[in-house]
């Protein structure tokens, strides 16, 4: 075995290693490739729950829903947190809880944590501290 074929041997370990290492974990301030996330909302509302949240590229959702609710897809965009919200606007007693999952294990769960003066609702957030998503 000569110089030559063990260098492209190294070069093609050290290839593996960095395309592993790059799939498995992110460098801080970015998110995973393609990270699978679900955002879900339950509760005693049937209708009228304003629902807000980061969608696949960062681009934000606003939407009016009933309940349950949910949303699944996988995530690309780089935001270091993620905020999910489920809010019925007014006096209306009830209650909504929201759940966010990500890579199939639940991260955070509440459940009418949300500010009294923004009505019945729940507040969610995720952040990413470079090895991965924690509740906030």
């Amino acid at each position: 075995m000569g110089i030559e074929s063990t260098t492209r041997q190294l070069g093609r370990v050290t290839a593996v290693v960095a395309l592993g290492g790059g799939l498995l974990l992110a460098s801080p301030g970015t998110a995973f490739a393609s990270t699978p996330i679900v955002f879900e909302l339950t509760g005693s509302f049937g209708d009228g729950v304003q629902v807000s949240y980061f969608g696949a590229n960062d681009e934000p959702i606003v939407e009016v829903a009933g309940l349950p609710w949910s949303a699944a897809y996988d995530y690309n965009g780089s935001a270091p947190s993620l905020t999910f919200t489920g809010i019925h606007p007014g006096p209306d007693p009830g209650t909504v809880t929201c759940r966010v999952s990500i890579g199939g294990r639940t991260i955070v769960s509440r459940s009418n944590n949300a500010p009294k003066a923004a009505g019945n609702g729940a507040y969610c957030n995720v952040v990413n501290l470079g090895k991965g998503y924690v509740a906030n």
